[in-house]
């Protein structure tokens, strides 16, 4: 899955990855996926018939890999009138090599680290500053933040006919009162400049043991100075900006309605006459139970839970399909269609790379 939190910094007039990591992070990708397989085979969870992926209509087939498209294209627009409402101009292609590498980084690094970097590489690649490449980049976090919020209130207050696993209703509510700390804190620094003038790393240091760690951590310090740039540029631009920004945020719900449809999809291709309403349920259910896996795109995380939470609507005997066509189909595919615009891109050529070091020196912390 594609990741939109804080990740790593990118590094000067280089791309944020190397053979070694990539490597590496494939390794890890596919060891940590057998990994869960294995756990489902010995808990039983996959002796249904496998050969129902041979069974899946053409239609069905079709309509699954067009939501991969979408999910590619869904992101690549929202970057483009993002980055135009503060002021950057990136076409709709460069937006969506972008999002691809976002997808492609993300999957294949630990906690998914890697697909902020590699999304603000293409877009300054693209001739975007490194400001408005972060600031667009903070905002389209912010939608994703607003769109699983409200999947969290949802999950909260909705009750279904049947039963959802306490635990995964516990890692849920973590992630949206995370989501809710972040967003404070976005919120807090448009009307309070002292927030994103080391005020933020000051109230940290007054806590015990953890506080004074954190406060000189030099992450915090970027992540401050890009609260700054946030507020600015959100303050300095007019109605049209409000504009782009209310569809940016239409775009971000428009990506996760497409992800929590791609299992509604798939069931109607198994022929499970699963509900909409509690297939969208469980899917948000799952993605904030996903959303701060550890491992690369949250590999084994997604088949464990998902074996646990779409129990209601996947009849055991189909859910060893069900998991495969779900997750080739929300991520495997899209990262290969990330893969090859990537590898086209940078068979290209283009623009040389601009600095990607912010005002005070420091390699920019940014969002994916």
């Amino acid at each position: 899955m594609p990741a939109e939190v804080p990740r790593g910094g990118a590094q000067s007039n280089a791309p944020p990855w190397t053979r070694a990591r990539l490597r590496r992070g494939l390794q890890l990708f596919v060891a940590f996926t057998l990994a869960a397989f294995l756990v489902l085979f010995l808990r039983g969870a996959l002796q249904g018939n496998v050969s129902l992926l041979l069974q899946l209509p053409v239609r069905i087939f079709s309509i699954l890999t067009l939501q991969s498209f979408l999910d590619l294209l869904l992101g690549g627009l929202r970057l483009m009138v993002l980055t135009r409402a503060f002021g950057g101009e990136l076409g709709l292609h460069q937006a969506t090599v972008a999002n691809g590498a976002n997808i492609v980084l993300g999957g294949i690094t630990p906690s998914q680290t890697g697909g902020g970097p590699a999304q603000l590489f293409a877009m300054m690649r693209a001739g975007v500053s490194l400001r408005v490449a972060t600031v667009t980049s903070l905002v389209g976090f912010l939608g994703t933040i607003l769109v699983l919020l409200g999947a969290g209130v949802s999950v909260a207050l909705l009750r279904p006919s049947f039963q959802v696993p306490g635990g995964f209703r516990f890692f849920s509510a973590g992630t949206v009162g995370i989501f809710v700390a972040i967003l404070l804190l976005f919120l807090l620094a448009l009307p309070t400049p002292a927030l994103h003038t080391g005020g933020l790393r000051r109230f940290l240091s007054r806590l015990p043991r953890v506080g004074a760690r954190l406060a000189r951590s030099q992450r915090l310090a970027r992540f401050e100075h890009n609260l700054g740039d946030f507020a600015t540029l959100l303050r300095r631009r007019g109605a049209s900006q409000w504009r782009r920004l209310g569809v940016g945020l239409l775009l971000s719900a428009g990506i996760y309605l497409n992800k929590f449809l791609v299992a509604f999809v798939v069931l109607q291709g198994l022929g499970t006459p699963a509900k909409l309403w509690d297939v969208l349920y469980l899917q948000e259910l799952q993605y904030l139970v996903m959303y701060f896996a550890p491992t690369p795109g949250a590999s084994g995380v997604a088949e464990l839970a998902a074996e646990q939470i779409m129990r209601p609507v996947v009849p055991r005997q189909q859910f060893a399909a069900f998991v495969i066509l779900w997750r080739v189909f929300t991520l495997y595919f899209p990262m290969l269609l990330g893969t090859l615009l990537m590898m086209r891109e940078l068979l290209r050529g283009g623009a040389p790379v601009p600095d990607t070091t912010s005002r005070n020196g420091s390699p920019t912390r940014m969002v994916g």
